[in-house]
């Protein structure tokens, strides 16, 4: 039992890392150098606010280029993803019934109805990313991978928001993040990522996915560590 076990957790790390693919090296310093850029108060925080929306639209085109399903039914299960995603936002801005009471700052670049459609990259980028990922540890029940994958999704939240406070991504009303916002992340989460399970089975063993999901928690997790010791610029 413990060979069958170590092979399906460490077979997707080795056979990922072993792999020579330039783009993870990429990736990796691009995030590596942006934990360094926000470590700094003043302009380089600044600078390095503006490279946000770039950023995020280079690792997401990066992570769909490699992705191994190229049917048309799939890309539309994913523009569906980022749609529904931002259209939750919007909700939730608008009302404050899904996750509370929050507004977007300038962060993520251009809003449209003061939501970001940036937001709804990032969700593509999230699900898509903790899917593969569990499809690569050989979780192939459709009701474990989503719920499984939407747990994972709200965890990295937590390591998300103080960060995403701190870089003006969004703000809280009174500056406090409501337990709320995690239970919508979570619901959220469940709702996009049974869009991108259910129907037909899809290939989404993405040799990218779990270097980039391991990337962000790295990068949030820094931060949060930088903002612990030293506080907010």
């Amino acid at each position: 039992m413990t060979g069958i076990y170590q092979n399906k957790v460490l077979n997707p790390i080795l056979l990922t890392f072993n792999k020579p693919n330039n783009i993870i090296w990429v990736l990796a310093i691009l995030h590596v150098v942006g934990i360094g850029g926000f470590s700094f108060c003043g302009f380089w925080n600044d600078w390095f606010t503006f490279l946000v929306p770039f950023h995020l639209l280079i690792t997401a085109t990066a992570l769909l280029i490699a992705n191994p399903e190229k049917s048309k039914g799939f890309a539309i299960r994913l523009i569906l993803v980022g749609v529904i995603g931002w259209l939750v936002e919007l909700i939730g801005v608008k009302t404050g019934l899904i996750f509370g009471n929050y507004q977007y700052e300038g962060a993520l670049g251009i809003k449209i109805a003061d939501v970001p459609p940036l937001i709804g990259v990032n969700w593509i980028l999230m699900v898509y990313s903790s899917n593969s990922v569990l499809q690569q540890f050989n979780v192939n029940n459709k009701l474990i991978l989503i719920i499984t994958g939407s747990i994972g999704i709200t965890l990295l939240d937590v390591l998300i928001e103080p960060v995403a406070i701190n870089l003006n991504f969004w703000s809280w009303d009174n500056n406090i993040i409501p337990f709320q916002n995690y239970i919508g992340w979570f619901l959220t989460a469940v709702l996009l990522n049974s869009i991108l399970t259910l129907g037909h089975k899809q290939n989404t063993q993405n040799s990218l996915a779990l270097p980039v999901l391991l990337m962000q928690i790295g990068f949030f997790g820094a931060l949060n560590l930088k903002l612990l010791l030293f506080g907010s610029c």
